[in-house]
């Protein structure tokens, strides 16, 4: 049994065990540290300037680039240094480029948080649109873990 919903976060410390995964409402989740506040809906990228060892692979920021390696989607605004679930696996409402058609394979893009067409990344597809792109979150289905 898990302590905190999908949709809560902390400041004050961890309140479920980093890295853990959890399956709910037909999806998998993983509770991590956000390196800066990362808006919800945005996708997420592993945080490779950590040092900490406790944090390496746990820690997430908002995708920044197409070089970024996809770590998920955070399910609500996760604080700066705070803690939170992000969807790694199944449905989720997520920024994406505007004027993609359902189908379209998606991974990280060139704009900080939104996914983009997957040709024109630099890694395999990461999501699929269900939706075309609109301003307040797209239906995608996050693809791989």
């Amino acid at each position: 049994a898990f302590r905190t919903k999908i949709t809560d976060t902390s400041t004050v410390g961890a309140e479920e065990e980093l890295g853990v995964w959890r399956y709910e409402a037909g999806k998998v989740l993983r509770y991590v540290k956000a390196s800066a506040l990362i808006p919800g809906r945005e996708s997420c990228g592993f945080d490779f300037t950590v040092t900490t060892a406790a944090l390496m692979g746990v820690q997430v920021r908002a995708a920044v680039g197409v070089t970024d390696m996809f770590a998920g989607v955070a399910e609500v605004t996760l604080p700066s240094l705070g803690f939170g679930w992000v969807t790694v696996y199944g449905p989720a409402t997520a920024r994406v480029t505007a004027g993609l058609v359902p189908g379209a394979a998606l991974g990280p893009g060139t704009l900080t948080g939104v996914l983009s067409i997957a040709a024109t990344c630099n890694f395999n597809t990461a999501a699929i649109a269900l939706q075309s792109g609109l301003s307040a979150g797209s239906a995608v289905f996050i693809s791989v873990l």
